[in-house]
């Protein structure tokens, strides 16, 4: 029978003749070391019995609790150990990728040079880092020096998201092999900016939401991977952006891409801009200084906006030497008219109606020599009307009309041999109305209403053979007989109420009435003073004082 040692197989249970394994002693191991008789891991690989060596496979090795203890000790201390080892592995890759990134936007930044791009590679584009932001920041910031660093500090902002998507996102780029500062790439980051900035993740059309443009299949949305010359309403001259016109467009395709908020400053970047159109665009805020960079402008137009403010200085000849439509008609400007705008020599069309402007109207606009749209219409201008004014010979429409404005119809009017519309309605415009304002051939409108002339209605004004409107009504001086307004074949509004012309309409005119181009449609008259025509029932409706027909 084998000599029971301190050991305990597997198939005992409970802990009879269990011993601690130190209480072996060398003899008890037959003369083999205690390295030999324990294991690597403290437990028995072997034991004797009867001078021979057993293995000790399938044998459980009962330990005491400093044991455990000690092997629990050993585990947590290679633990450590792997985790700090991992932890300087880490380190040493980390720490010289960062330093290397962050001394590209230093001065290592390269400079740009004349010589062309690579051309586009086939193989698909690497795809960009993290790494790549600083030298783009840098160049943005510093070459260029289009966007302040603090602006792309906040991820929230229009410049930062326009950096992201051209860093990250926009495949044209990597494709063309566009870089900063080269102009294309510049010029597709400032286009960028302004669609982020002015509300463009919101456009129902032609944007990220819906990148296809519903109502022109030939052209692409913003931001696309496609060249900014075909983007939606964006025209160019080779590869130069000239224009942004969305004010071309219908009112439900408007409706879909709003330009909502203020103008960015990365615009000063499109120097090429000829022409820039958001009429009804929803666009809020001043004017900008930063809009004196677009010298090359021919037309700014803002119509219908939220614009507020005074209307810029800088808009002068010396700053915009080409400037030919400057429209800023319905917003919310406020201040005097500068009299710098006097300058702008190349205008035809002068356009601020329908503000809060105050003041004179400066005789210095008629350096405006080819003007031929002058509207300062509801404003709260006054004092005298520059008489200079009527003697711009381009004019084709002068609108005055509600303001607290001054003057008298000059008699050599006719010298305005292109003009087709007169509005002084609403003013304090005084005087007679002078016989040759009628032998101007054009002349479709004359809109003279709620003012103080005096006088009579020449019989000339049969000579103004196109004329459409003419409203005389609420000038209580003026008088004299009725003319042959019957002979007037295009004559669509007539007003003569609240005057003292007398008269009786002819017969004739009952063949004018209808809503159709060159039909009566509008007729208003003082009916104790007017005879309508026996024929003509339906007159009566035209009287704003007692109907008095001519069979009654």
């Amino acid at each position: 029978m084998q000599s029971e040692h301190l050991v305990q197989s597997n198939s005992l249970e409970g802990d009879e003749g269990a011993s601690a394994s130190p209480g072996l002693g060398e003899d008890d191991v037959a003369g083999g070391s205690y390295a030999e008789a324990y294991g690597g891991d403290g437990g028995i690989q072997a034991f004797v019995a009867d001078d021979e060596v057993v293995d000790a496979l399938d044998v459980e090795v009962i330990l005491t609790e400093e044991e455990e203890e000690l092997l629990a000790a050993q585990k947590q201390r290679r633990i450590i150990c792997y985790v700090l080892t991992a932890f300087i592995l880490v380190a040493a890759i980390v720490v010289p990728v960062s330093l290397t990134a962050g001394g590209s936007s230093g001065s290592n930044t390269r400079a740009p040079t004349d010589a062309p791009s690579a051309q586009p590679s086939s193989s698909p584009s690497a795809a960009p880092t993290d790494g790549e932001f600083p030298p783009v920041v840098d160049c943005l910031s510093n070459t260029v020096g289009l966007t302040s660093f603090e602006n792309f500090q906040d991820r929230g902002s229009a410049q930062w998201k326009a950096l992201s998507w051209i860093v990250k996102e926009d495949e044209f780029v990597r494709d063309e092999g566009l870089e900063c500062p080269q102009k294309r790439y510049v010029d597709r980051y400032a286009l960028a900016t302004i669609f982020f900035e002015m509300n463009g993740e919101n456009w129902l059309d032609c944007g990220l939401q819906h990148p296809d443009c519903t109502f022109n299949r030939n052209q692409f949305g913003w931001l696309s991977n496609h060249d900014v010359c075909d983007w939606h309403q964006l025209e160019c001259a080779q590869t130069n952006v000239t224009s942004i016109n969305f004010g071309s467009q219908f009112p439900n395709e408007r409706d879909l891409t709003p330009f909502i908020g203020t103008f960015p400053s990365e615009i000063r970047q499109l120097t090429d801009l000829v022409q820039i159109n958001l009429k009804e665009a929803l666009t809020e805020g001043p004017i900008p200084q930063f809009f004196e960079a677009l010298s090359n402008l021919k037309e700014l137009n803002l119509e219908s906006n939220r614009m507020t403010g005074p209307l810029p200085t800088f808009f002068s000849g010396d700053t915009f030497p080409s400037l030919q439509i400057l429209v800023l008609t319905d917003n919310m400007f406020s201040g005097t008219i500068p009299s710098s705008h006097g300058t702008l020599s190349s205008l035809l069309q002068y356009r601020v109606a329908s503000n809060k402007l105050t003041g004179a109207i400066p005789p210095e606009l008629s350096g405006m020599q080819d003007v031929a749209y002058l509207d300062l219409a509801d404003n709260e201008l006054i004092g005298d009307v520059p008489t200079a004014l009527f003697e711009l010979t381009e004019l084709r429409i002068l609108s005055l009309h509600n303001n607290d404005v001054v003057g008298t119809i000059p008699e050599n009017i006719d010298i305005l041999v292109n003009l087709e519309r007169l509005k002084l309605n609403s003013t304090q415009f005084t005087g007679v109305i002078p016989s040759q304002l009628y032998s101007i051939s054009n002349l479709r409108e004359i809109n003279l209403r709620n003012a103080r002339f005096s006088g009579i209605i020449d019989p000339s004004i049969v000579n103004a053979t196109v004329l459409q409107i003419f409203d005389i009504g609420v000038n209580i001086n003026v008088g004299g007989s009725l003319p042959n307004f019957h002979e007037l074949q295009f004559l669509e509004k007539l007003r003569l109420d609240y005057t003292r012309v007398t008269g009786a309409l002819s017969n004739q005119i009952c063949n004018h009435f209808g809503t159709d181009f060159g039909e009566l449609a509008d007729l208003l008259l003082d009916c104790t003073k007017v005879l309508l025509p026996a024929d003509c029932s339906e007159c009566e409706r035209f009287c704003v004082e007692g109907c008095v027909s001519g069979d009654k």
